[in-house]
């Protein structure tokens, strides 16, 4: 089941190949025949459009022609509609053109506002989860977050490049991803390069790559790559003499980019908290990252007055 948004020319002022022209001019799209792939690695977040009129609707009813169909499936979290939206939204200022919500059966002149999007597509969603649940097993046990943490993720990853660019220092900023640990759904990020200056947004879970940095071991007192796997509290309180808080983001902390040879001199004398062999996380699998697109919001599996996406969006803007 899906969200489908179809695209109209304003009075015949754009055809399907503007259209096309324009959304291929995105980094993330790939066009297969008749779809175009949205597929966004940093954010996790993908979606369809399918080129041409669709069948089930008569375009003579219609003002303009028909020219996509925006396709979101309802089985994502909500941050895959608050993308969609980036992208309609940046279209209604680009091109002359229309949508018709066919779920809803509403003319849009234009999108201006995510939340002209999420809403809807939130209200929507709720019913075809719960028509899903009686039918679908995987569906009822698939795992959930709040809407707000979703969001957060989504925000810090779709943001992070021109957060980065914009800060006029050369510090790493980690992605924010998701992994079973403990039987629990937990955010981390990846410190690598052993010991590179950073700047890290609060996270369950820091994955420290350590290679030139690990304990020597064995016969030869050789150093084996790890990842440790460490609190982001215990992380915040060793490092307490180089991570400070950052004033940029809620929440982060952050280093000096000079300060690579007394980070890495520090993380070697650290203890390793949970190690885990590089050689052996495929085979005894210590954890599990799991992808962004597999995690629903729990407001889905209830209902979420029509202010809920404001109450959620507020908040998130508060953190």
């Amino acid at each position: 089941m899906s969200y489908d948004i179809i695209v109209l020319s304003r009075n015949g002022q754009v055809d399907q190949n503007d259209l096309q022209d324009h959304l291929l001019t995105h980094p993330y799209a790939t066009q297969y025949q008749n779809t175009i792939d949205y597929e966004n690695p940093k954010s996790g977040v993908h979606f369809q459009w399918i080129i041409g009129a669709d069948d089930a609707y008569n375009p003579d009813d219609m003002p303009g022609g028909q020219l996509a169909t925006l396709v979101l499936n309802f089985n994502r979290p909500t941050p895959f509609a608050q993308e969609a939206a980036h992208v309609l939204i940046a279209l209604s200022k680009r091109l002359a053109v229309m949508f018709y919500d066919m779920q809803s059966d509403l003319l849009i002149d234009r999108y201006s506002d995510p939340a002209e999007l999420v809403q809807p597509y939130v209200s929507h969603a709720q019913v075809a989860i719960s028509a899903l649940r009686s039918q679908d097993a995987d569906l009822v046990a698939s795992l959930r977050m709040p809407t707000i943490a979703l969001q957060a993720i989504w925000r810090w990853n779709f943001d992070r490049d021109a957060f980065t660019d914009g800060l006029g220092e050369d510090l790493f900023v980690p992605r924010v991803q998701l992994m079973m640990l403990d039987n629990r759904l937990q955010t981390f990020a990846i410190w690598g390069g052993d010991a590179v200056p950073m700047l890290c947004p609060q996270v369950d879970i820091l994955l420290i790559s350590r290679t030139n940095t690990a304990p020597k071991s064995g016969f030869l007192k050789r150093r084996q790559q790890y990842y440790d796997l460490v609190p982001f509290d215990h992380f915040c309180d060793h490092f307490s003499g180089h991570f400070k808080p950052d004033t940029r983001v809620p929440r982060a902390v952050a280093c000096k980019p000079g300060d690579q040879p007394a980070l890495t001199k520090h993380l070697m004398g650290m203890p390793m908290v949970r190690p885990v062999r590089a050689d052996a996380v495929f085979e005894e699998k210590p954890f599990e990252i799991i992808p962004f697109h597999t995690v629903l919001d729990d407001e889905l599996f209830h209902h979420m007055d029509p202010q809920g996406m404001q109450v959620i969006e507020s908040q998130l803007e508060e953190r």
